[in-house]
């Protein structure tokens, strides 16, 4: 909840304090852009996906701020990154058009999940690990089991890609923002319902719950 970890497209890796604003920690991680970043719970690790030619998902240790680890399976590259609560496992949504689960102590790809007919923008995994959430170039939102690798739940609505997903805090609601079609939609998970569209005037790039799961904020390409 105090810090706040960034990627950019220079290639870095920034760690701020969420009250002042300081830059605790920065290391460049590569000479091209980075997708995507996510850290493990426990503040040990960090996971982060390249550039646009980087089929790969690297581990990197926060003390250390050297990679530990490179994750090899995607043909594609690897546009978003999601890590467990336990820090125990990651997906990766890849522009191969599938996400891959990950066994971050052993470093290994557990399965390949397949459904999504185009390039996956975005993934989330639930709060209690159980299953993960995913936006693609072909619409659609999908709803994965983790445990049994397969699709249980397709949700569509958006007329063109979905570019971020979001998960309320108690797993229950889902949000997705259309960056072509200029919606952000609120689903119920289990239901597979759309509950609310929002219209925004410009292209929503990213949403995110509060932690009391009260309120929604979402990031538009203005």
């Amino acid at each position: 909840g105090k810090r706040i970890l960034s990627s950019s497209n220079d290639g870095s890796i920034r760690i701020w304090d969420a009250e002042d604003g300081r830059v605790i920690a920065s290391w460049q991680a590569s000479k091209k852009q980075l997708l995507s970043v996510a850290a493990a719970p426990n503040g040990r690790c960090i996971i982060t996906s390249g550039g646009l030619d980087d089929p790969t998902v690297k581990i990197w240790g926060v003390a250390s701020q050297q990679r530990v680890a490179t994750l090899k399976g995607h043909t594609g590259p690897v546009g978003s990154v999601s890590v467990s609560q336990d820090g125990k496992r990651a997906v990766s949504g890849s522009h191969d058009d599938t996400l891959r689960v990950w066994n971050l102590e052993a470093r290994k790809c557990l399965a390949t999940l397949q459904g999504h007919s185009d390039s996956v923008l975005s993934v989330q995994i639930t709060p209690d690990g159980r299953f993960a959430v995913s936006g693609s170039d072909d619409s659609t939102v999908k709803i994965w089991d983790l445990e049994a690798g397969t699709c249980i739940g397709t949700l569509e609505g958006h007329r063109a890609d979905v570019y971020s997903v979001a998960i309320s805090p108690d797993g229950r609601l889902i949000a997705s923002t259309g960056f072509t079609d200029h919606t952000v939609r609120l689903w119920d998970r289990r239901a597979g319902a759309c509950l609310q569209v929002i219209e925004c005037e410009q292209s929503p790039i990213s949403a995110a719950f509060s932690p009391d799961g009260s309120r929604l904020v979402v990031g538009t390409a203005n």
